[in-house]
């Protein structure tokens, strides 16, 4: 064997045989089990947080939020109430809940996404009008953050840390415009 063998592990009584096995306490196999999820944990919090942060990096980041919330969803919560289930001797393992994350970039009707389509349909919108918007409708979040000065930024405090996004150029960025050469293609496809 290659020293990578599997056991699933049901029972409380299973914990201490297996612990046996292997010449350890179940508290020390505990401390093991756990010491894997919390290493699983930090290497998914690759958060990436630039000098100059726009558009394409709060989609990647929103991204990174969600991967995050399933993660937790599937390690922290349907595994510790299955382990509650089972009456297998479990320590919780406390976890940041990022939902107000995920609802501050896209819920509807003001998440700062929502914000930002509604503003790409008004043609006299600018990335300041949409930034004010996103104070007005954020001001008081606090994983929201307006800056001191009047700059046309904001911070999102994201689960891996706070990530301050520059406006510039968001509406431009956040048209859905297919190119000339894309339209051209499709117009001269044999298939209707």
């Amino acid at each position: 064997a290659d020293g990578q063998e599997v056991a699933t592990v049901v029972s409380a009584q299973e914990i201490r045989v297996v612990a046996e096995l292997l010449q350890i306490s179940p508290e020390g196999l505990q401390k093991a089990l756990t010491h894997k999820v919390t290493y699983l944990t930090q290497y998914l919090c690759l958060l990436q947080d630039l000098s100059f942060n726009s558009f394409e990096q709060l989609c990647i980041n929103y991204a990174n939020e969600y991967l995050q919330f399933l993660f937790n969803g599937i390690v922290f919560r349907q595994e510790q109430e299955e382990y509650n289930r089972e009456q297998i001797p479990w320590q919780d393992i406390p976890f940041n809940d990022n939902q107000a994350c995920i609802d501050l970039i896209s819920s509807k009707p003001h998440g700062v996404l929502r914000i930002l389509d509604d503003q790409s349909c008004f043609p006299q919108a600018t990335d300041h009008t949409f930034l004010q918007k996103c104070h007005y409708h954020h001001g008081n979040n606090k994983i929201y953050l307006k800056p001191k000065m009047p700059l046309p930024e904001f911070t999102i405090k994201h689960f891996a840390g706070p990530v301050t996004y520059q406006v510039h150029k968001f509406l431009d960025k956040n048209y859905d415009q297919v190119g000339q050469e894309v339209l051209d293609l499709f117009s001269h496809s044999k298939n209707k």
